[in-house]
């Protein structure tokens, strides 16, 4: 997983009053980077099947998904008390390293997908509705994501638009290079 630069964009986001959600090693990173952190878990519960579901919720479904701007979600979010999130950012595990391991068995690389990764970009995406959410999956975005916040959002629309295009372009050649390492044929 590439965290470079994780604690600068935390730092950045916290600067913003934007508070910080992760699990595990990034949580840690942030910690020890002198940042408040709040972890998943105290969302979801912890962690199930040996850290295989982390993110996988409702809870953090719904915090990707629902439109603190549409006057329709608004009674659903406080009713629900749901954690909005404005950004999603998400690092996925490193599969195709892992798949290209040359003593790579079938465990290591299932154990190397990631699965709360991707649906967390794909619900991000999803949740872009009116501008308000920005997803983010590749570390060399953090500091434009940071100036456009900075900046009061212009172009809101466009802006994350581009951004969840991305996040989806990603999350499918994250799925096609799992697809292909389990022998599926892909046209």
């Amino acid at each position: 997983t590439d965290k470079t630069g994780i604690e600068e964009f935390a730092r950045g986001l916290h600067e913003l009053r934007i508070t910080l959600w992760s699990t595990g090693g990034t949580a840690g990173r942030i910690r020890a980077a002198g940042l408040p952190v709040s972890d998943v878990s105290e969302l979801v519960g912890e962690p199930l099947f040996d850290d295989l579901v982390k993110t996988l919720s409702r809870e953090v479904a719904a915090g990707c998904l629902c439109d603190p701007l549409d006057p329709e979600h608004v009674p659903q979010i406080i009713k629900n008390a749901i954690r909005v999130f404005e950004v999603v950012c998400v690092n996925f595990y490193a599969l195709e390293v892992a798949i290209a391991k040359p003593d790579a068995t079938p465990e290591a690389v299932r154990l190397a997908t990631d699965v709360g990764g991707p649906t967390m970009a794909h619900e991000g995406a999803k949740g872009r509705k009116n501008g308000y959410r920005v997803v983010v999956v590749d570390p060399a975005d953090y500091g434009t994501v940071l100036s456009w916040l900075k900046l009061g959002k212009p172009n809101a629309g466009e802006f994350v638009r581009g951004f969840a295009a991305k996040a989806e372009f990603t999350v499918s050649k994250y799925l096609a290079a799992s697809a292909r390492h389990l022998g599926g044929e892909l046209d």
